[in-house]
Protein backbone atom coordinates (compact mmCIF):
# COMPACT_ATOMS: atom_id res chain seq x y z
CA UNK A 1 0.00 0.00 0.00
CA UNK A 2 0.92 3.57 -0.66
CA UNK A 3 1.88 4.81 2.61
CA UNK A 4 1.74 8.54 1.55
CA UNK A 5 -1.34 7.79 -0.03
CA UNK A 6 -2.18 6.43 3.15
CA UNK A 7 -0.85 9.59 5.30
CA UNK A 8 -2.91 12.12 2.95
CA UNK A 9 -6.24 9.83 3.75
CA UNK A 10 -5.35 9.70 7.35
CA UNK A 11 -4.51 13.76 7.70
CA UNK A 12 -8.05 14.30 5.86
CA UNK A 13 -10.06 12.58 8.40
CA UNK A 14 -8.19 14.05 11.23
CA UNK A 15 -8.41 17.66 9.95
CA UNK A 16 -12.21 17.21 9.01
CA UNK A 17 -12.25 15.61 12.70
CA UNK A 18 -10.23 18.81 14.16
CA UNK A 19 -7.86 16.23 15.84
CA UNK A 20 -4.58 15.33 15.47
CA UNK A 21 -3.68 12.54 12.81
CA UNK A 22 -1.61 10.85 15.92
CA UNK A 23 -4.56 10.30 18.22
CA UNK A 24 -6.41 8.19 15.34
CA UNK A 25 -6.09 4.56 14.38
CA UNK A 26 -7.21 2.14 11.61
CA UNK A 27 -9.72 0.17 14.37
CA UNK A 28 -11.39 3.49 15.83
CA UNK A 29 -14.98 3.32 15.09
CA UNK A 30 -17.16 6.04 13.66
CA UNK A 31 -20.07 7.13 15.89
CA UNK A 32 -18.85 5.39 18.86
CA UNK A 33 -14.83 5.56 19.46
CA UNK A 34 -15.41 9.15 17.13
CA UNK A 35 -18.46 11.08 17.85
CA UNK A 36 -19.48 14.30 15.71
CA UNK A 37 -19.09 17.47 17.67
CA UNK A 38 -23.01 17.99 17.86
CA UNK A 39 -26.06 16.17 16.34
CA UNK A 40 -28.60 18.20 13.95
CA UNK A 41 -31.02 16.83 11.37
CA UNK A 42 -29.95 20.91 9.36
CA UNK A 43 -26.58 20.70 9.68
CA UNK A 44 -23.38 18.26 8.40
CA UNK A 45 -21.40 17.56 11.16
CA UNK A 46 -18.06 15.96 11.10
CA UNK A 47 -19.19 12.23 10.72
CA UNK A 48 -21.62 13.59 7.44
CA UNK A 49 -18.64 15.07 5.64
CA UNK A 50 -16.55 11.81 5.72
CA UNK A 51 -19.71 9.93 4.83
CA UNK A 52 -20.12 12.26 1.88
CA UNK A 53 -16.94 11.97 1.16
CA UNK A 54 -16.99 8.50 0.66
CA UNK A 55 -19.82 8.23 -1.73
CA UNK A 56 -18.32 11.65 -3.59
CA UNK A 57 -15.29 9.42 -4.43
CA UNK A 58 -16.56 6.44 -5.65
CA UNK A 59 -16.92 6.25 -9.39
CA UNK A 60 -17.57 3.18 -11.69
CA UNK A 61 -18.18 -0.12 -10.37
CA UNK A 62 -17.30 1.02 -6.91
CA UNK A 63 -20.35 3.56 -7.34
CA UNK A 64 -22.42 0.57 -8.16
CA UNK A 65 -21.40 -0.92 -5.38
CA UNK A 66 -22.12 2.12 -2.84
CA UNK A 67 -25.72 2.39 -4.57
CA UNK A 68 -26.68 -1.33 -3.84
CA UNK A 69 -25.64 -0.76 -0.23
CA UNK A 70 -22.76 -3.16 -0.61
CA UNK A 71 -20.27 -0.87 1.41
CA UNK A 72 -19.88 -0.70 4.63
CA UNK A 73 -17.53 1.54 6.36
CA UNK A 74 -17.40 1.84 10.09
CA UNK A 75 -13.77 1.97 11.40
CA UNK A 76 -10.96 4.59 9.80
CA UNK A 77 -8.91 1.96 8.06
CA UNK A 78 -12.18 0.36 6.58
CA UNK A 79 -12.13 4.81 5.88
CA UNK A 80 -8.49 4.60 4.38
CA UNK A 81 -9.10 1.09 2.45
CA UNK A 82 -12.49 2.76 0.75
CA UNK A 83 -10.71 5.91 -0.58
CA UNK A 84 -7.28 4.03 -1.78
CA UNK A 85 -9.84 1.96 -3.97
CA UNK A 86 -11.74 4.97 -5.27
CA UNK A 87 -8.03 6.55 -6.01
CA UNK A 88 -6.71 3.50 -7.49
CA UNK A 89 -10.14 3.94 -9.72
CA UNK A 90 -10.37 7.79 -10.46
CA UNK A 91 -7.02 9.41 -9.18
CA UNK A 92 -8.10 12.96 -10.27
CA UNK A 93 -11.48 12.64 -8.35
CA UNK A 94 -10.16 11.57 -5.32
CA UNK A 95 -7.72 14.04 -5.39
CA UNK A 96 -9.96 16.77 -6.16
CA UNK A 97 -12.38 15.61 -3.42
CA UNK A 98 -10.56 14.60 -0.91
CA UNK A 99 -7.39 16.46 -0.88
CA UNK A 100 -7.93 19.53 -2.65
CA UNK A 101 -9.02 21.32 0.49
CA UNK A 102 -6.59 19.84 2.99
CA UNK A 103 -3.61 21.70 4.55
CA UNK A 104 -0.64 20.47 3.88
Amino acid sequence: MNESLRNKILSHIASVLKVPSESLNDEMRFGIDIKPSFVSDFKYNELDILIEDMRDACSGKILTEWNRGEINTETVGEYIEHIIRCYNENPKLVTKLIFANDVQ
